[in-house]
């Protein structure tokens, strides 16, 4: 599939990262919420029902965690593709975001995770600490691009969480993270 774009308007991958990439520096910067909360801000709504919520819960290393609670599966519905509708509401919600500020010098990486090869044993969860939930997906404020035919989703790591993401890719037991290079 081809992408066509106007004369002088940055291609989606590109202006994407950088919205997300000031979207995160905006939230982080003086938030005090835990690893689960801080960059799932978006709330989103299917049907009046928000999709997601956070509980406290007891995790196996961690002790009392707070984490992100689903109404619905992110990655499967039968009537409709949840990654797909959140990524997009999350997309519609950040370019809502006054980007003028912005330095494009954050620091961080780009995450890649094989959203197809889940399979939400919780373990990256626990071992994240919430950061990354019980489906294994990164917070969706940090999500910038979706190849759905590849089943692959970016997200942009800040850097004080880069640390955290390399203690939770040995964890997946089908290898569904990477950095991008």
């Amino acid at each position: 599939m081809t992408i066509f774009k106007k004369k002088n308007e940055p291609a989606p991958f590109e202006y994407n990262l950088t919205l997300t990439k000031s979207y995160c520096d905006s939230i982080i910067v003086s938030s005090q919420k835990s690893k689960a909360e801080i960059l799932r801000t978006i709330q989103i709504k299917h049907n009046n029902i928000n999709l997601y919520s956070f509980k406290t819960e007891n995790l196996y290393n961690n002790g009392k965690t707070i984490v992100t609670e689903w109404a619905l599966n992110p990655l499967n519905h039968p009537e409709y593709n949840n990654i797909e509708m959140l990524f997009h509401k999350q997309l519609e919600n950040k370019k809502t975001f006054n980007l003028r500020n912005s330095n494009n010098k954050s620091l961080g990486e780009i995450l890649i995770t094989n959203y197809g090869d889940v399979l939400n044993e919780g373990f990256c969860e626990d071992v994240s600490n919430g950061f990354i939930d019980e489906y294994d997906l990164p917070p969706f404020d940090t999500w910038f691009h979706l190849d759905t035919q590849n089943e692959k989703l970016y997200s942009w790591i800040p850097e004080r969480f880069v640390k955290l993401i390399d203690e939770v890719i040995p964890c997946s037991s089908t290898d569904i993270y990477e950095w991008e290079e």
